[in-house]
């Protein structure tokens, strides 16, 4: 583990919610939870889990609260809306990869099958 991974993970957490939310989406945004998670071998890539929380727009008191397993290797992110939860799922839930330009702004998203889907 270094702290520069630990400020990558949250750096492409962060700007993942920037390029979804915009700015002005993520006000009062918290890192509530940073852990490294465990290789099952050295080969293995390095990931971290980061459960943040934010209020998504202006006018709000709710936090919304994610929970992202951040691919370092190949800047590879997978979200969770953890709360509140409702119906309708959130635009920024599923698997995405950032690529290095901006970290975002030429994003992808990825299906289960892992082919890349056009930024939404």
């Amino acid at each position: 583990m270094t702290d520069s991974s630990s400020f990558k993970a949250i750096e492409l957490t962060r700007a993942f919610f920037e390029l979804v939310n915009g700015e002005v989406g993520l006000l009062k945004f918290n890192i509530d939870e940073l852990t490294e998670l465990p290789k099952a071998t050295e080969s293995d890539p390095e990931k971290w889990e980061v459960v943040c929380s934010f209020i998504e727009s202006l006018g709000s008191s709710v936090r919304s609260k994610y929970k992202v397993t951040v691919n370092i290797n190949n800047n590879t992110l997978i979200v969770k809306k953890i709360s509140p939860l409702t119906e309708a799922q959130s635009r920024a839930e599923g698997a995405w990869q950032l690529t290095p330009k901006n970290h975002g702004d030429n994003g992808a998203r990825t299906d289960d099958s892992g082919s890349k889907k056009a930024q939404e």
